[in-house]
């Protein structure tokens, strides 16, 4: 719980629009649909900016699970990555998601 008396914030950079947080690492999207950013769930150490496959373009959406970081993008498709998520080549698109899919969550019990 980093929220204690005498505990600081750590400014992850930038403008937000969703904050995701799983039992190890925090995750941010931007406004600009473009950038992911992964933390401590304890809000230790910096930011890391996590790097997208050419085939995600625009982000609507993340959710952590027990073991991977769900991924939404703004054209409904649906991408999953191993955490803690290096990025690049480790975010695959799921080809069995159903289409037309509006909103995500994941559950955390492994």
């Amino acid at each position: 719980d980093p929220c204690v008396d005498g505990s600081s914030w750590t400014d992850q950079g930038g403008a937000i629009k969703q904050v995701e947080v799983g039992d190890s690492h925090a995750f941010t999207v931007g406004t600009d649909d473009t950038t992911l950013k992964r933390g401590n769930a304890d809000a230790s150490g910096g930011w890391v900016t996590i790097s997208l496959p050419s085939t995600l373009t625009a982000i609507d959406q993340v959710a952590v699970g027990a073991t991977s970081l769900w991924i939404h993008d703004t054209s409904g498709g649906l991408h999953a990555c191993t955490l803690p998520c290096a990025g690049g080549s480790a975010i695959v698109q799921v080809p069995s998601a159903p289409a037309g899919i509006i909103s995500i969550d994941a559950g955390k019990v492994a």
